[in-house]
């Protein structure tokens, strides 16, 4: 009897401890994420404030052409100097490529000038892409359960972002990712997001700001990085197989019922995101836009190594908007309204989420539409229903010249985009297409034309390159049949 006491007073005590741990780690939590951002921004006093201000939070599509001094209000703001004749309107830009949200929050609460009247949040991206190697070692099996306590997700969480990789981007042979980001730290990546937007929307409420936010949107028909494999375990190899003879009936032996036939095989029994985005874009092609969007999202949902925003970001915004009475953008809704796009894809995108002008001037004007009910800074706002001149463009740095700077620098970044498997040539292929383009484009006496030409040959070495190695690697898959 004393035996059993003594055992259930030591379980009490170890529960207790546990709790008590647990309530500690919450707090821990709460303070490593929010602990900064819990006093108001040092706002600067300005002497004479012009009447309509802005401040602008996100990552490269928020900054746009920094050397160019163009950024995602620029066009907003020539609308309401040259259509609403409000020409005293100032922005605030924090915002800089690579950054996630707790960056952007982080240089306003620290360099603010003064108190905008709206608050700009584009932001989502790079939430992931910032604190993972692409070949981290996870925690093994048997530990992972313990991410289910706060504690044991702060040491496992500890131990895993403590590994780097000087050879981050090497292509280490093989395709479906070895080395996924553990489900315990995608969690804790949204919870931050979360925790993160609900403080900045907050204290927009407690200040009298106008929060507008921006669900950022991304470009479905570009490839997945990693595949993570789902499906037995004793048919992984198969499923690889089978992947690479599709690949084979799609792309280099172009027989596309074929294809279609073994994705479906594979659809069977496995799941994994170059597989729905293969699925996707074979409807996609074929005009069946319900069922390509909806297999591409899968395809960017479960993308291992996600380079545009997942879709359960895109709800929290929409449940925060809500939560908070803040005016919101879907971008994917917008582009499908205004430009007509029923799958957000090349068309509206240069590479997986950045714009070209003509989305910004889209975005633009739905800015200025969605604020004038709100009335920022007592201002009354026009309709805006005409499209920017050349000339406006050109007084915003956008010439024939400096668009094609603009588009060939983030093509060309296309080269350099991270992989697990030898599958980029699906991304250079377009973005060769697009270069051809832009060259095409400019006019031929403009000194920019070497470089693009340099840049072009670039692109078609690298996607020859790329399209043997990928032939290489489906090479076994075929002789085995």
């Amino acid at each position: 009897m004393r035996l059993r006491v003594k055992l259930l007073g030591a379980l009490l005590a170890m529960g207790a401890a546990v709790a008590a741990a647990e309530v500690v780690a919450h707090v821990v939590t709460e303070r490593a994420t929010l602990g900064e951002f819990r006093d108001r921004p040092a706002w600067t006093q300005i002497a004479e404030p012009p009447p309509l201000r802005f401040a602008l939070l996100g990552g490269s599509t928020s900054a746009g052409a920094p050397r160019l001094g163009f950024h995602l209000l620029s066009v907003p703001k020539a609308f309401l100097q040259t259509r609403c004749g409000i020409e005293d309107v100032s922005v605030e830009v924090h915002a800089s490529g690579g950054w996630a949200l707790e960056d952007a929050m982080r240089s306003w609460w620290r360099n603010a000038q003064g108190r905008p009247h709206v608050l700009v949040i584009y932001s989502g991206h790079n939430e992931i892409l910032r604190n993972y190697s692409l070949n981290m070692l996870p925690p093994p099996a048997w530990a992972q359960p313990l991410a289910r306590l706060r504690t044991g997700a702060l040491a496992l969480r500890s131990l895993y972002l403590r590994q780097s990789d000087p050879n981050d981007h090497a292509y280490r042979g093989g395709f479906f990712c070895r080395n996924p980001i553990p489900a315990f730290e995608c969690r804790a990546n949204l919870r931050h997001y979360r925790l993160r937007m609900d403080a900045l929307l907050r204290r927009c409420r407690h200040e009298g700001i106008l929060p507008l936010v921006i669900i950022p949107g991304g470009n479905l028909a570009y490839p997945p990085v990693r595949s993570e494999y789902a499906g037995p375990e004793e048919r992984r190899d198969e499923a690889e197989r089978l992947f690479q003879r599709a690949l084979h009936f799609r792309y280099f032996a172009p027989d596309l019922p074929r294809a279609h036939a073994l994705l479906r095989q594979l659809d069977a029994f496995c799941s994994f995101a170059d597989l729905h985005y293969e699925l996707g874009m074979l409807h996609y092609e074929r005009g069946e836009w319900k069922e390509a969007r909806r297999r591409l999202e899968r395809a960017r949902d479960e993308d291992g190594y996600p380079v545009r925003m997942p879709g359960p970001y895109g709800e929290a915004l929409r449940e925060l908007a809500r939560q908070y009475d803040a005016p919101c953008i879907d971008m994917d809704e917008l582009l499908v309204r205004d430009l007509h796009r029923p799958v957000p894809d090349f068309e509206v995108f240069l590479d997986n989420c950045h714009f070209p002008p003509a989305v910004y001037e889209v975005l633009g004007r739905e800015i200025v539409r969605v604020l004038r009910p709100h009335r920022p800074g007592g201002l009354d706002l026009p309709e805006v229903p005409m499209a920017l001149r050349t000339d406006e463009w050109a007084r915003l740095q956008w010439t024939p010249q400096t668009l094609a700077a603009f588009q060939s620098t983030v093509l060309t970044e296309l080269l350099g985009a991270t992989e697990e498997a030898c599958l980029k040539f699906r991304r250079l292929a377009y973005a060769q297409h697009a270069m051809e383009a832009v060259l095409n484009q400019a006019p031929p006496d403009a000194p920019i034309r070497p470089a693009l030409a340099a840049r072009l040959a670039a692109l078609r070495q690298a996607l020859q390159r790329e399209r043997r190695r990928t032939q290489e690697w489906i090479a076994p898959a075929l002789r085995e049949r």
